[in-house]
């Protein structure tokens, strides 16, 4: 009679652990992907806003309303006027948008991403 003496596959709590390691990947993931996204958008529209700049020179408040319509479009409220800069450099201006998004985790845990991008819009 053969017996076997050596356990095959993954134990009960081997599989638990395995489980909920996943289950938190698959929550900050779910929690951050949008955070990201958002930030794609907020990318394109001062892109946008930099090409329209360049055919079509404009004070740096007209800037800050268009951007400010495109992300109220896009429905993104957080960023203010207060992380908009706008500078003049030679031959051109230089927009940035600087901000922080704040992201709950789950319990007391949150998360927070610092973002920032800089256009130069050459005449």
């Amino acid at each position: 009679m053969i017996y076997r003496n050596k356990q095959s596959g993954m134990s009960f709590i081997s599989w638990l652990l395995v489980i909920g390691i996943a289950g938190a990947l698959a929550v900050v993931g779910l929690k951050l992907i949008p955070v990201y996204m958002e930030y794609g958008t907020v990318v394109s529209v001062l892109e946008s806003v930099a090409e329209e700049q360049a055919s079509n020179r404009h004070p740096a408040n007209a800037v800050w309303k268009s951007i400010e319509k495109r992300l109220e479009i896009n429905n993104i409220s957080y960023i203010k006027k207060e992380n908009f800069q706008s500078e003049k450099i030679d031959g051109g201006e230089k927009f940035t948008i600087k901000y922080e998004v704040r992201t709950h985790m789950f319990s007391n845990l949150d998360t927070v991403a610092s973002f920032q991008k800089t256009v130069e819009v050459k005449y």
